[in-house]
């Protein structure tokens, strides 16, 4: 997740002072020699070190967060995701030089409408079309040029998340014919309607109220979703200081399991060990202090009926 990258600095490698205003170099034990001296033949350096411990630390931050809310609740992570379709026939073509299509996203904070596809059903082969999503208010978010519609149904990947209240509860996702030679006739699209087989409204949720056009000449294929990426990026400066000992923790790993045989990948081992408990215990109680501190309510939490019970650090990573 993007809020994570390089928040947490390592000095002589992070250009700017990091935001959470956390080094790993002021960790006990912790040094950009090792970092350097670890390196294997892909990472090459401690710059390819770090990055490696980055991702690693993300990624295991992010399971961590959210089995600790699936513990005391249900973090409802998909609401709603676009069903089958069927073409229209007999096929009906229409000539247009743009068509577009809108996604209404329920009001909520964690909440995104995630693009994954569009589907274009064309009459001939079209080169050097655009498609662009823009938000309530207008602005483009995100576009992908060039793109080859064939004869026939295209099925357009796309890969696009778009935060529900800063998208202004909505987005719409436009494709537009390239523009014609000089002295040349329009270039338009030909494009034939395509109908979704159901409703569109999310039944598991009685707030949600997002939707995706039903019939179209443009078809969006969207995971309405609760996103735990934002839900820690939201709350990202109360995990600083957890963050910054699970990198820690992550880099001594990476000393532990290196393949270079060097004084500084093989010497004392045992200490290497120990103090990556220390790092991983000092990461488990800070987390779950800042965990318990977040209020969760809205579309995306569903209480549990049951009371939970303990839950530690080992079994949320297992």
């Amino acid at each position: 997740m993007d809020c994570l990258q390089n928040y947490i600095g390592l000095k002589q490698c992070s250009e700017t002072e990091p935001e959470s205003g956390y080094y790993l170099n002021d960790l006990p034990g912790i040094s950009t020699e090792l970092a350097h001296r670890i390196a294997d033949q892909e990472q090459l350096n401690f710059a390819g070190v770090w990055n490696s411990v980055q991702k690693r630390a993300a990624r295991k931050f992010g399971q961590l967060v959210q089995r600790f809310i699936n513990h005391r609740q249900n973090w409802k992570e998909i609401l709603y995701q676009t069903p089958g379709y069927k073409i229209v026939t007999p096929l009906v073509f229409t000539p247009e030089s743009s068509v577009s299509a809108t996604v209404e996203l329920p009001e909520g904070k964690y909440v995104e409408g995630y693009l994954k596809s569009v589907l274009a059903y064309s009459q001939t082969t079209v080169s050097g079309v655009t498609l662009t999503i823009a938000d309530h208010f207008g602005n483009t978010l995100h576009t992908v040029p060039a793109i080859e519609l064939k004869a026939g149904l295209n099925r357009v990947k796309v890969g696009y998340a778009v935060a529900s209240e800063e998208s202004g509860l909505s987005f719409t996702v436009t494709m537009t014919a390239p523009e014609a030679e000089p002295e040349t006739d329009p270039v338009l699209l030909q494009l034939a309607p395509i109908n979704l087989n159901t409703t569109t409204t999310s039944e598991d949720c009685n707030t949600c109220s997002g939707t995706v056009q039903k019939n179209g000449l443009l078809i969006p294929e969207v995971d309405i979703k609760c996103s735990i990426n934002r839900y820690i990026c939201e709350n990202v400066n109360l995990f600083a200081y957890s963050l910054w000992y699970l990198h820690g923790a992550e880099l001594l790993a990476e000393k532990l399991t290196s393949p270079r045989t060097t004084y500084f990948s093989t010497s004392n081992l045992e200490y290497t060990r120990n103090l990556q408990q220390e790092f991983y215990a000092e990461f488990e109680t800070s987390a779950m202090q800042a965990l318990k501190a977040i209020d969760l309510q809205g579309l995306c939490i569903e209480c549990k009926e049951d009371k939970p019970g303990q839950l530690s650090y080992g079994s949320l990573l297992a």
